[in-house]
Protein backbone atom coordinates (compact mmCIF):
# COMPACT_ATOMS: atom_id res chain seq x y z
CA UNK A 1 0.00 0.00 0.00
CA UNK A 2 1.52 3.13 -1.23
CA UNK A 3 -0.08 6.00 0.10
CA UNK A 4 0.05 6.57 3.78
CA UNK A 5 -3.62 7.92 4.52
CA UNK A 6 -4.51 4.37 2.44
CA UNK A 7 -1.94 2.18 5.06
CA UNK A 8 -3.69 4.01 8.03
CA UNK A 9 -7.45 2.76 7.23
CA UNK A 10 -6.12 -1.06 6.76
CA UNK A 11 -3.59 -0.94 9.54
CA UNK A 12 -7.27 0.50 11.63
CA UNK A 13 -9.16 -2.20 9.80
CA UNK A 14 -7.30 -5.15 11.10
CA UNK A 15 -7.76 -4.16 14.64
CA UNK A 16 -4.40 -4.80 14.90
CA UNK A 17 -2.68 -1.42 15.74
CA UNK A 18 0.84 -2.78 16.12
CA UNK A 19 0.49 -4.60 12.74
CA UNK A 20 2.99 -3.11 9.84
CA UNK A 21 1.98 -4.86 6.90
CA UNK A 22 5.21 -6.25 4.49
CA UNK A 23 5.40 -6.87 0.66
CA UNK A 24 4.44 -10.62 1.64
CA UNK A 25 1.32 -9.58 3.95
CA UNK A 26 -2.23 -10.94 2.88
CA UNK A 27 -5.66 -10.49 3.83
CA UNK A 28 -8.15 -12.67 3.22
CA UNK A 29 -10.63 -11.87 0.12
CA UNK A 30 -13.64 -12.57 2.91
CA UNK A 31 -12.61 -9.58 4.29
CA UNK A 32 -14.00 -8.06 1.38
CA UNK A 33 -17.35 -6.77 0.04
CA UNK A 34 -17.54 -8.62 -3.62
CA UNK A 35 -18.20 -5.35 -5.03
CA UNK A 36 -14.34 -3.86 -3.73
CA UNK A 37 -12.53 -6.27 -6.74
CA UNK A 38 -12.52 -5.47 -10.43
CA UNK A 39 -14.91 -8.08 -12.27
CA UNK A 40 -12.26 -10.48 -14.08
CA UNK A 41 -14.67 -13.56 -15.25
CA UNK A 42 -11.67 -15.09 -16.62
CA UNK A 43 -9.21 -15.27 -13.99
CA UNK A 44 -8.88 -17.22 -10.48
CA UNK A 45 -6.88 -14.26 -9.31
CA UNK A 46 -8.87 -11.72 -7.49
CA UNK A 47 -8.02 -7.98 -8.07
CA UNK A 48 -9.03 -5.08 -5.51
CA UNK A 49 -10.41 -2.03 -6.76
CA UNK A 50 -7.69 1.29 -6.05
CA UNK A 51 -7.85 2.00 -2.55
CA UNK A 52 -10.52 -0.40 -1.49
CA UNK A 53 -10.21 -0.98 2.78
CA UNK A 54 -11.02 -4.12 4.63
CA UNK A 55 -14.83 -4.02 5.87
CA UNK A 56 -15.87 -7.22 7.29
Amino acid sequence: IKKPQVLKRWIMATGRSNWQPSTASRVCNLHFKSSDFIDTPNMTQKILKNDTIPTI
